[in-house]
């Protein structure tokens, strides 16, 4: 192989991640982060529209819908980081797509 570079595999398990939760009924969108495995945030997200969260605004976005996590979002990682990365570099990554794709302006649910 020439010039092709090493791409790491990514993976529900992989931690360290930069996410977005796209709404699969309208353009709202949410970008988040995650120290642990994305699998165990997207089921903190999960457990929140369950119990109707109202302060948590997937939650109350999917409720907007009268409908679940599974059924309203789609996830995807935007950016893979290194697993050194530490809270303050991973927020730093979270906020410079937060504010490139203008998720604190709705259709974005990055709100507070």
């Amino acid at each position: 192989m020439i010039g092709t570079p090493s791409i790491p595999r990514v993976e529900c398990h992989t931690p360290n991640v930069i996410y977005t939760l796209t709404c699969k009924f309208c353009d709202a969108f949410d970008v988040g982060e995650t120290s642990c495995a994305l699998n165990i945030r997207i089921n903190n997200h999960r457990h929140f529209c369950t119990i109707n969260k109202p302060d948590a605004p997937v939650s109350f976005h999917t409720e907007s819908h009268n409908t679940n996590f599974d059924l309203s979002f789609l996830v995807a990682i935007i950016l893979n980081l290194p697993p050194t990365t530490d809270t303050s570099t991973r927020r730093v990554w979270e906020n410079a797509f937060i504010h490139g794709l203008s998720a604190k302006i709705k259709p974005g649910l990055n709100l507070q």
